[in-house]
């Protein structure tokens, strides 16, 4: 069975409905940052968010829904200087058996 490029869009509308902020550890401290933008690339949706006004190491990073229940978790390993910085989660949905258009 091939699935339809209108299930694809339900799924990814879901996610878009779902996802509420992400929160990061910045120099020990966990903040909390809204959407900057998404984005669909093919089978991936892209979550951006843009951290500002802080610095230091960035130390893990999750992504959060809108009842702040843990989507995507992980540890990360960068230093954030004082100038922006945007941080990305890709999120890929891939089908088994391919799209159909």
């Amino acid at each position: 069975m091939q699935i339809h490029e209108r299930l694809m869009n339900v799924f990814y509308q879901a996610l878009l409905e779902t996802i509420r902020k992400a929160r990061f550890t910045i120099d020990g401290v966990e903040r909390d940052f809204d959407i900057f933008r998404t984005e669909r690339m093919g089978n991936i949706l892209r979550v951006m968010f843009y951290l500002d006004d802080y610095s230091g190491p960035v130390t893990h990073a999750t992504l959060l829904d809108k009842d702040d229940v843990i989507l995507i978790s992980g540890t990360t390993n960068f230093h954030k200087e004082n100038d922006g910085f945007m941080y990305v989660f890709d999120i890929p949905i891939i089908p088994e058996g391919g799209v159909a258009p």
